[in-house]
């Protein structure tokens, strides 16, 4: 299983736990469900959708379900306004979102971290490190 996918899985699994949590703190008993769980089951056949993206801007499958959730609702609203074909009308959206996601998620991945600067950026200074004259001094934006 991939590490996104794992993720996806751990953070459904929090969500009905945590729903569980909070039904028990309002006085529902430890075997029953809450509002909040009932709420969350009721919802996609007891699955909850969770929006991963990995270390390498990859998305599991609830990415996608996610992506056709919104483009299905997205496509309704412009159908009714407009009078185009509902399954091209669809397209256009996924096409849209996975497009919009991906750049996002490809940015995310791409940006360097405090450990991995951009070529030419200013570094700090580490204690000890002699500054620009060659005298040690203390920690500072060169």
């Amino acid at each position: 299983m991939p590490p996104a996918a794992a993720r996806q899985a751990e953070v459904a699994r929090d969500y009905l736990k945590r729903a569980a949590r909070i039904g028990k703190l309002n006085g529902h008993p430890p075997g029953s469900d809450g509002p909040m769980a009932t709420a969350l089951k009721r919802h996609n056949g007891g699955r909850v959708l969770v929006f991963v993206v990995g270390a390498f801007a990859e998305m599991p499958e609830d990415v996608s379900r996610n992506c056709g959730i919104i483009e299905n609702d997205l496509a309704r609203t412009h159908v009714a306004c407009y009078n185009n074909d509902a399954k091209r009308t669809n397209g256009m959206y996924r096409q849209r979102i996975q497009k919009a996601w991906g750049h996002t998620a490809h940015r995310g991945w791409a940006r360097p971290g405090p450990h991995h600067p951009r070529p030419g950026a200013p570094r700090r200074q580490r204690r000890g490190d002699a500054d620009e004259r060659g005298r040690p001094g203390r920690p500072l934006l060169l």
